[in-house]
């Protein structure tokens, strides 16, 4: 992992919308339900980022438990190791600073 993470490396879970049926359509929206178990008069009184936050966070439960979904990531790998990276940086700066001499 802190390879993965040293090399810009990410991944991110995808839903595949096209492939759901309308069953895991009233599924998710069953499951949804469930979660949200708060009642309408104290949730009117939260803040709007409070209930977005409450939303949100249920719907990804919702759908990471129902929904057809995939993993994706990038295979980002430096073409230098970040030492000799810096190192090219500092040679170009001082060459620049040397030609304009």
């Amino acid at each position: 992992m802190a390879c993965a993470r040293q090399l810009k490396r990410c991944s991110y879970r995808i839903f595949s919308f096209d492939s759901v049926n309308p069953s895991q359509w009233d599924d998710f929206s069953a499951h949804t339900d469930k979660l949200c178990h708060i009642s309408p008069n104290i949730f009117a009184f939260w803040h709007v980022n409070r209930m977005c936050e409450y939303l949100h966070t249920n719907i990804i439960a919702s759908a990471n438990a129902v929904l057809p979904a995939r993993t994706v990531s990038n295979d980002h790998t430096p073409r230098l190791p970040k030492d000799l990276e810096t190192l090219l940086q500092h040679y170009r700066f001082l060459n620049r600073i040397l030609h304009s001499i």
